[in-house]
């Protein structure tokens, strides 16, 4: 049966598209086949068909289906088709070929995608057949052992001198009741071979069953394997078209969603979550070159230094709003529920405990973004600074060359865009003497990014 490569996936915007699991490519026309054509047929083309076979030993060959279905055939014997194993070279076969590549197998029969399968499938056939050629010289060599030791022992017998011993019989011979007590040892111990060949035999069906049943649970780690190779192609794209950690997933996942790796995630929560996560490590990680109040233009600052640009008790409530989709009727509790992550991971319960404050402060800074586009909400944002000219400008004054400083240094890193704006705000006394404009929500109806510009140009005309 030939493998299906192209899979249907339903686009954000309600379309289907298509994406081809073995050359990554996408498409919104249909494809002529779901089907990977270039491939002949193994078997028929029902569920279930033969997908691939390994020869064992004896005429038995082990058939991993479509599904990952396992059985056992014998063409030899009339075609038999069993679920369990009864040739004990083939068992043995079976236990010592490699349990992780036919894990590989089954999974990719199930539908894993694994671009180097035919390579591991040939691998695997070659494996059998290394194995299947020593197994068979090993036997071949006990063969020749036996014949030889059975041909000196007929040696020794013709060589004897019949004898008569002091019994009274001729040497070589038995009586009757030694014969007896002879006949008797040799049932006891074929009895006991037999028990023990039969032991060793259901033990080592056990051994492959066990390793086989062991693989239905390998393909949960599988699973997460390809998960996990997923999600890193699809956040490669992140760096990869240098998205902007200030935005908003809906309107970054239109520079990515013609790609290819783009698909490697089919929910687009779950697309916009990884996007989430990955602003926020550009939030918060790495070091920033930004101005030193002590030192020259591009000194980094200690670890103490940075600690000093404390964000607002609304900051990060803020900047998680800045980021969201806001339609007319949003409101706070849309808000928490799409963004749980990024509550837990901004710890918005640690700076406004109260979720009465979060509601109320969020309800606010909605209106806003609702009522007013983003120039609007620029010129708001200038005006209130301006009200406050009376506070900010004597805090300029006394900090001209660092000011001075921190306009000529441009960032580019979501760290360092932070942190700078986390500098300015000390600069001009948000934390001190502006209490009243840190807690105003028109303080925070721009992104870090739109405000960090506008605070520089801001200042640029002040000094």
């Amino acid at each position: 049966m030939p493998v299906k490569i192209w899979k249907e996936f339903n686009a954000p915007d309600g379309r289907k598209y298509y994406y081809n699991i073995k050359s990554k490519e996408s498409t919104w026309t249909k494809p002529d086949s779901l089907y990977d054509t270039e491939k002949g047929k193994v078997g028929s083309d029902r569920a279930g068909a033969p997908l691939f076979v390994f020869p064992l030993l004896n005429g038995w060959h082990l058939i991993i289906c479509v599904g990952g279905e396992k059985y056992y055939y014998n063409k030899v014997l009339n075609d038999t088709i069993s679920k369990e194993l009864s040739d004990d070279s083939s068992l043995q076969l079976l236990n010592a070929v490699d349990k992780d590549k036919l894990i590989l197998l089954i999974a990719v029969a199930r539908g894993y995608n694994w671009p180097d399968y035919e390579k591991l499938y040939d691998e695997l056939l070659k494996e059998f057949e290394l194995i299947s050629n020593d197994m068979m010289q090993t036997q071949q060599a006990e063969v020749t052992s036996t014949e030889d030791e059975d041909e000196d022992e007929d040696e020794n017998q013709e060589g004897n001198v019949v004898a008569v011993s002091n019994t009274g019989l001729i040497g070589g011979y038995l009586s009757s009741d030694d014969e007896e007590s002879s006949d008797e040892n040799q049932v006891e111990v074929s009895e006991n071979t037999n028990i023990e060949e039969d032991l060793a035999k259901r033990s080592d069906q056990n051994d492959v069953d066990e390793n086989l049943n062991s693989i239905d649970h390998g393909l949960d780690s599988l699973d997460d394997i390809d998960l996990e190779k997923s999600k890193s192609l699809f956040t490669r794209l992140f760096e990869e078209f240098q998205l902007d950690p200030y935005s908003s997933w809906r309107l970054q996942l239109k520079k990515i969603q013609n790609h290819p790796d783009y698909f490697q995630i089919t929910d687009n929560s779950t697309r916009e979550e990884l996007f989430e996560s990955w602003c926020s490590s550009k939030f918060n990680g790495g070091k920033s070159n930004v101005t030193n109040f002590e030192g020259e233009d591009e000194e980094t600052l200690t670890s103490d230094e940075e600690d000093d640009f404390e964000p607002t008790k609304f900051h990060y409530l803020a900047h998680i709003i800045s980021k969201a989709d806001i339609a007319a009727d949003t409101i706070f509790l849309d808000i928490k529920e799409n963004n749980k992550s990024l509550f837990k991971e901004f710890k918005i319960k640690d700076f406004i405990k109260s979720k009465k404050d979060q509601e109320a402060f969020s309800s606010k800074l909605l209106f806003f973004y609702k009522k007013f586009q983003l120039n609007e909400r620029k010129n708001l944002f200038l005006q209130l600074l301006k009200e406050n000219e009376n506070l900010i400008i004597p805090n300029i004054n006394s900090n001209i060359e660092i000011v001075r400083h921190i306009i000529k240094n441009d960032v580019d890193e979501a760290y360092e865009i932070e942190t700078q704006l986390l500098q300015i705000e000390k600069i001009i006394g948000l934390q001190n003497m502006l209490v009243d404009l840190a807690n105003d929500p028109k303080y925070y109806i721009l992104g870090i990014k739109d405000k960090l510009i506008l605070l520089k140009e801001y200042l640029k005309d002040k000094i």
